[in-house]
């Protein structure tokens, strides 16, 4: 299933769905302050974001069911891709 991408008029992105594919969430360059992960629901799920030439911002990993995480980031990035998002709901908060 691919991702969906929503609102981004608020300073947030909701990325929703699961992929194994690269898939682009934001195509310019922006700042990114936090990244937030509802829920995934089972533990051992991944979600990995990337910029445009594969530098990894963020990779995180369910420890447990439900396990709901939020890190900060604080980086320019040129774009933001997911090659790999296995449940749960992402929020990006950009700067």
């Amino acid at each position: 299933m691919a991702l969906t991408i929503a609102n981004t008029e608020t300073g947030r992105i909701k990325v929703t769905g699961t992929t194994a594919t690269n898939q682009a969430i934001y195509a310019d360059y922006v700042g990114v302050k936090f990244v937030y992960w509802f829920k995934p629901s089972r533990g051992g799920h991944l979600c990995t974001l990337k910029d445009v030439n594969g530098v990894e911002i963020m990779e995180m990993n369910a420890l447990a069911d439900n396990d709901t995480q939020m890190w900060p980031v604080y980086k320019m990035v040129e774009g933001v891709y997911c090659d790999n998002m296995d449940s749960g709901t992402l929020y990006i908060y950009l700067r």
